[in-house]
């Protein structure tokens, strides 16, 4: 309802329109037991979010992201942001959202992993997207524990960095120079292990896949090959 209306005469009438998110209205006139309806005849301006604040988070989220723009209503009609991945479908809701005021709204970021983000604001089932405008930081390695094994391979090798997510949830995988590891597991967001293949080669590097983003450290090698005796010592 309007929040105030007023005769002016004969064919005009006026009113205060209330606080509103949605699109379109319809226009409804009442006057003694004689009622008139008007649909599509009024709408008011959509939601629309211009920028971000800050544009980067930790894997382990928990800041708060600020969504300015305008549109998104004069009192709280409860908004809901999320961060969706621009090349991989789905996305990972806002741990809270709140609205505070008609040009900004806000929420506390989720951990994730992905880069290149579009951020989602949805208000009262109008969703509007900002795309590519987020992102999480990459993945990072420091060292490879042990950095040293024989060339049969076979052991579990300890990778430690940062980045590598919060939760196992999104695709990982690691490699010793060409060669992919085998079982690969997620430990924290500082630390995931694989079981090494055979190989003969020194200055490797250790390659860490998250979400499609890779970081490499010359971290890794194999013994190299060692002659104890010739046989025979002598010949012709």
């Amino acid at each position: 309802a309007c929040e105030a209306s007023a005769w002016v005469a004969n064919t005009a009438v006026t009113c205060k329109n209330s606080p509103s998110i949605l699109a379109q209205r319809a226009i409804v006139v009442s006057l003694a037991f004689g009622i008139d309806t008007q649909t599509g005849v009024f709408t008011y301006d959509k939601q629309t979010p211009t920028s971000v604040f800050p544009t980067n988070s930790a894997t382990l989220g928990r800041g708060t992201l600020t969504v300015s723009g305008y549109g998104f209503g004069t009192v709280d009609f409860t908004p809901s942001i999320s961060i969706r991945t621009f090349f991989i479908p789905g996305g990972t809701a806002c741990m809270a959202s709140r609205w505070l005021s008609d040009t900004s709204v806000a929420c506390k970021l989720p951990a994730d992993t992905n880069s290149d983000c579009n951020v989602v604001v949805t208000l009262d089932r109008t969703v509007r997207t900002l795309q590519r405008v987020f992102s999480y930081d990459n993945p990072f390695v420091t060292k490879t524990a042990p950095s040293n094994m024989l060339h049969t391979g076979g052991e579990v090798v300890t990778i430690t960095g940062f980045n590598f997510g919060a939760s196992d949830h999104n695709p990982r995988s690691a490699r010793l120079g060409d060669t992919s590891c085998t079982d690969t597991v997620w430990t924290s967001d500082t630390s995931m292990s694989c079981k090494a293949q055979p190989g003969n080669s020194d200055l490797l590097n250790t390659v860490v896949s998250v979400a499609l983003v890779q970081h490499r450290r010359l971290a890794f090698s194999y013994n190299n090959p060692t002659v104890h005796s010739l046989s025979p010592s002598n010949g012709p």
